[in-house]
C-alpha cells in the first residue's frame, strides 16, 4: 500500500536507508531521492547499454530516456522489485525502441533512393545538413594532414584519385590508401559517438571512388 503524501511530495529523512522508504519518497516525487538513485545507477546503467551496442551515443540517449520515463511514471514504481531491476527494463526497451525506429529510417533511406531520389535529398530527411557537416567535420580534425586533405577532396569536393594525386604531388595508389583508412576512422568514429550520422555517411561513401 502507498503511503499518502500530505503536501504531494516527501522529504528525504537519514532514516529513509530502506528500499521501501527510497520508493514511497520517489512516489511522492522527492527530487532529492531522485537525485541520489540518478548519481547511483547512471554509470551502471550506461555500461551495461554501451557493453550491448559499443555505441556511447546509444549508451548516453538511452540512459536520459530511461530516468525521463522512471520520473514521470514514478507512481507506477513497485514495491515488489528492486529499483535496479526495474531501471533495467526500462533501459532495455528504451533500447529495443531506439533500434527499431533507427532500423526503420534506414530503411527509408534506402528505400527513397532506390525510388531515385538524389542522396544528399534523402539523407537530408534524416540528419540536418549542416549539422552532418559540421559532426563530419569534427571526426576528420583527428586525421593526419595528407590523409585528411585528401578524404576532403574525394568526399566533400567530388575529385577525382586523379585529381587529387595531381594536387597533391603523390601517386594515385597513395590516394586510394589514404581516403580507405580515412573512411574506415571517421566511419568508426561515427558509429560509436553519432550513429544517426555514421548511417547517413556509410550509404553517402558507397560509389564515391575515384
Amino acid at each position: 500500500m502507498l503511503r499518502k503524501c500530505s503536501i504531494n511530495y516527501c522529504y528525504y529523512q537519514p532514516s529513509m536507508n530502506t528500499a521501501l522508504d527510497i520508493i514511497e519518497a520517489l512516489q511522492c516525487g522527492d527530487t532529492f531521492v531522485f537525485r541520489e538513485v540518478f548519481e547511483t545507477y547512471h554509470r551502471k546503467l550506461y555500461q551495461n547499454i554501451f557493453s550491448k551496442t559499443r555505441s556511447a551515443y546509444l549508451a548516453e540517449e538511452v540512459v536520459q530516456l530511461t530516468f525521463i520515463k522512471f520520473w514521470e511514471y514514478r507512481s507506477r514504481i513497485s514495491q515488489e522489485y528492486a529499483l535496479s531491476t526495474q531501471l533495467y527494463r526500462i533501459a532495455a526497451t528504451t533500447l529495443v525502441d531506439m533500434l527499431r525506429k533507427q532500423y526503420a529510417d534506414d530503411k527509408k533511406l534506402k528505400a527513397r533512393i532506390a525510388a531515385g531520389v538524389p542522396i544528399s535529398e534523402a539523407a537530408g530527411k534524416m540528419v540536418d545538413e549542416k549539422d552532418f557537416q559540421a559532426t563530419l567535420r569534427r571526426a576528420m580534425e583527428v586525421l593526419p594532414g595528407v590523409r585528411r586533405r585528401a578524404f576532403e577532396m574525394n568526399k566533400l569536393e567530388g575529385m577525382t584519385y586523379r585529381e587529387i594525386a595531381a594536387a597533391l604531388s603523390i601517386s594515385e595508389k597513395a590516394v586510394e590508401n589514404h581516403i580507405y583508412k580515412a573512411t574506415r576512422q571517421v566511419r568508426a568514429l561515427l558509429a560509436n559517438d553519432y550513429f544517426p550520422f555514421f548511417v547517413v555517411f556509410s550509404i553517402l561513401c558507397c560509389g564515391r571512388g575515384g
